[in-house]
């Protein structure tokens, strides 16, 4: 008769492989029927976690990370503790929560002070936030602790690409501000009656994706009519 364990490392294995071919519906649906024979077994929410996240499902990630993560902590696994906040903080950054995402990174590198995945997630996540410092520091401490001589490279080639574009990207992230100030203004200057026209010139959805963005700055001068409405281009 197959032990228990030796069932679920079978399962794993043949998961993995086929996660490796691309298949990733058919790893987690052999993930999910173990699941349900074999509940609450550390190596198949690890990898229904992360094959959900691989597959950007990531409200399943999150709910296979969080049961992962409370067997870890009643087995007081730090290494699986690690790789638990580590998903949840990776679903957290593709669902664009950076700061959410920081704090679980924060949380899983407690447990795990030698991975360079948790600088390297900080990173990415300093990057959107445009704290553009932060992200070269934590740049810097993945490439000290990768070990992979690929990813070490393309980790230099990122580090010199921005040390080199820090300034401008400084420079864009005033100017966004300021931009994003006058957009602002310009919508609440629309609630007047005299300025419903210009209102709608500026769409719904509007965004300030980059320096060379198009954006209307005439609320911004005591002297503008809507008759003087201009448009400029912050550069």
């Amino acid at each position: 008769m197959v032990s228990e364990s030796t069932e679920i490392f079978k399962i794993t294995e043949k998961a993995k492989s086929l996660e490796e071919n691309g298949d990733y519906i058919q790893a987690i649906e052999l993930l999910s029927d173990a699941n349900n024979k074999l509940p609450r077994k550390m190596p198949i929410l690890y990898l229904l976690s992360l094959f959900h996240l691989k597959s950007n499902r990531y409200y399943d990630a999150m709910k296979y990370a969080n049961q992962f993560l409370e067997l870890a902590r009643i087995s007081d696994d730090t290494g699986n503790i690690a790789k638990a906040y580590y998903i949840i903080a990776e679903t957290e950054r593709n669902l664009e929560h950076y700061d959410e995402a920081i704090k679980y990174y924060k949380l899983g590198q407690k447990n795990d002070f030698i991975s360079y995945l948790f600088p390297l997630g900080f990173a990415k996540c300093y990057i959107k936030l445009q704290k553009y410092e932060d992200a070269l520091t934590n740049y810097k401490k993945a490439m000290s602790s990768v070990g992979d001589e690929a990813i070490e490279a393309e980790l230099r080639y990122t580090i010199r690409d921005l040390e080199e574009r820090i300034p401008k990207l400084n420079e864009i992230a005033k100017h966004k501000e300021k931009a994003q100030y006058n957009l602002n203004r310009c919508k609440y200057e629309a609630g007047k009656a005299e300025y419903q026209k210009l209102f709608e010139l500026i769409p719904d959805n509007y965004e300030i994706k980059n320096d060379y963005d198009i954006l209307p700055t005439g609320i911004s001068s005591d002297v503008c009519t809507v008759d003087k409405f201009k448009f400029a281009a912050y550069k």
